[in-house]
């Protein structure tokens, strides 16, 4: 059975020799939040450390889709069904015949509904659409709610990847890059993608703009909270006795008045994460 919230809380009371509740000294909700201060520190230096746990892989389902018709209006709106292009999205637009004033450009997509969006221009003096087109983003944020930090892998060669393309029959990887080296790549070029950045929002964004519909697999340090007394409690009970000493150490701490006591917590909560990932890790140190 998984460690839950109100394990860690029993455990907590035994330490202070008291029954945490929500009107406790300190209280329920106060171990809540220690808690999760806690697990940010310890996915900080699982990160760090490059360890295997704290860890998942994410899939971000590229978009490539059929445009069907598009309007002489203001705005210009776009059909093509069942687009699953969110609001405010990048797009890039190509192959389309008769509109050909709206190819090979990017635009932000504004949602209408499954089948149709517009892309902010006036297209009343266009040529009309005839037919044919196709939309692109590069832009995903299937994975930005919980991701905390990438993973950096090498292959056989000793080149690094931090994600792939996955095929029936292989994987292509792809490079984990900054957004300073967009540049170097043409605005709105689509092509199979090779590298992406993260961006401020937690976004994945490919330097090229995927040009069919990839299953792209991205491994990362994934964020985890916990709300409830019956909330699971993440790391499958590897840090569970460091998780009650931090909220042990930090309501002995508080009591104490120097600028130093939350650097002493974190260097405590650091300090023992980094003892057991390297157990884990079964490397070759000695820990004094």
């Amino acid at each position: 059975m998984a460690t839950t919230v109100a394990n860690i809380l029993t455990y907590v009371g035994y330490g202070l020799n008291r029954t945490i509740s929500a009107s406790s000294e300190p209280s329920q909700a106060e171990c809540i939040q220690w808690i999760n201060q806690t697990i940010d520190w310890i996915i900080m230096t699982l990160a760090e450390l490059r360890s295997e746990l704290g860890r998942t892989t994410g899939t971000v389902t590229t978009i490539k889709t059929a445009i069907t018709a598009a309007t002489q209006a203001n705005p210009c709106q776009i059909t093509a069904a069942s687009h699953g292009i969110p609001d405010g999205q990048t797009i890039t637009i190509t192959g389309v015949s008769g509109m050909t004033e709206i190819n090979d450009l990017d635009f932000t997509a504004t949602y209408v509904d499954g089948n149709n969006f517009t892309i902010g221009v006036d297209s009343s003096s266009y040529t009309a659409w005839s037919s044919g087109g196709y939309v692109y983003t590069a832009t995903y944020d299937d994975i930005a709610s919980d991701f905390y930090a990438p993973v950096v892998m090498v292959d056989e060669d000793g080149n690094p990847f931090s994600g792939w393309i996955e095929e029936s029959t292989e994987r292509t990887p792809l490079r984990l890059v900054t957004e300073a080296d967009k540049p170097d790549y043409t605005p709105g070029q689509i092509d199979e993608p090779d590298a992406f950045y993260i961006d401020s929002s937690n976004n994945i964004v490919f330097l090229q703009t995927p040009d069919a519909a990839y299953t792209i697999k991205i491994p990362y340090y994934q964020r985890q909270t916990v709300s409830e007394t019956t909330s699971t409690v993440p790391f499958y009970y590897v840090f569970d006795n460091l998780i009650v000493e931090s909220i042990v150490n930090k309501y002995l701490y508080r009591t104490r008045e120097d600028m130093g006591v939350e650097w002493d917590w974190f260097s405590f909560v650091k300090r023992q994460a980094t003892k057991i990932i390297l157990l884990r890790k079964l490397v070759g140190v000695r820990i004094s």
